[in-house]
């Protein structure tokens, strides 16, 4: 006899919309775009007082149409109230997608995308999971 164990993956979509957090940009929510109207705007997630627990997460997947400049991922850590700005990852001009890794044992801000020129991100997909995917 053989046994066959499956290990499901965590999942849970990382809700930047609509935007919580950020500036110089603007989203839709039916059509998952955010809108830079400047170069290195944010627009994100902002998980105000703490609220949301991220510690059984240690990954963050970000999947967007290619666009004309790059596309950056960044967390801000919670250091007993002295914020950590931390770009995770990015995704070039043309490229699609990143995995990125990231500490939910800390105290975690926000979470937020910029884009290196104005101009249009449509997110395809932006989820947490506990890397077992």
């Amino acid at each position: 006899m053989c046994a066959v164990l499956s290990i499901q993956a965590k999942k849970e979509p990382v809700k930047i919309f609509p935007r919580s957090y950020g500036y110089y940009t603007k989203g839709n929510n039916g059509a998952q775009t955010i809108t830079y109207d400047k170069g290195y705007g944010r627009f994100g997630w902002n998980n105000k007082g703490f609220k949301t627990d991220l510690s059984a997460y240690t990954h963050m997947v970000l999947e967007i149409e290619p666009t004309d400049s790059r596309v950056e991922l960044h967390i801000i850590y919670d250091n007993d109230g002295e914020e950590e700005d931390v770009k995770l990852g990015q995704i070039n001009m043309g490229k699609d997608q990143i995995k990125v890794e990231f500490d939910g044992m800390r105290k975690i801000k926000a979470i937020y995308l910029t884009k290196s020129k104005p101009g249009t991100v449509k997110v395809l997909d932006f989820h947490l999971t506990d890397g077992q995917d």
